[in-house]
């Protein structure tokens, strides 16, 4: 269970019957959990309707403030705080979205763009 809601990755092995499929080198999405990334999409949401769909990226050549708002939700988790008042979600959905966020602002810089290339990562 991750933080109280319930939610439990999918640990079915494949079938070994399975038809073969070159998978190799490929992103494996289904290490996902979307239950768990319905709650940042809703995070999301909201903040498109308090801020502007893409108020967020104006915070990349600062991202102080992005931080400072993982911090908060950290804190607030430390202190026994599942659920963010203000959103209803989770204060762990609110720490991913800023981490999407910082990953999106290091994929942006200049210095990373061997690392898109190496990796074939699309930011559009």
């Amino acid at each position: 269970m991750v933080m109280g809601i319930g939610i439990m990755p999918n640990l079915e092995p494949r079938r070994k019957d399975a038809p073969k499929k070159s998978d190799t080198g490929k992103l494996e999405w289904h290490l996902l959990n979307y239950r768990a990334m319905e709650c940042l999409v809703r995070v999301m949401m909201g903040g498109k309707i308090k801020y502007g769909e893409e108020n967020w990226k104006g915070f990349e050549s600062d991202p102080t403030r992005v931080k400072d708002a993982i911090q908060r939700h950290l804190a607030a988790i430390m202190e026994g705080e599942m659920i963010d008042d203000e959103s209803g979600e989770p204060h762990a959905a609110h720490i991913m979205a800023g981490g999407m966020f910082l990953t999106y602002f290091e994929l942006c810089k200049k210095s990373t763009h061997e690392y898109i290339n190496k990796k074939g990562v699309d930011i559009a």
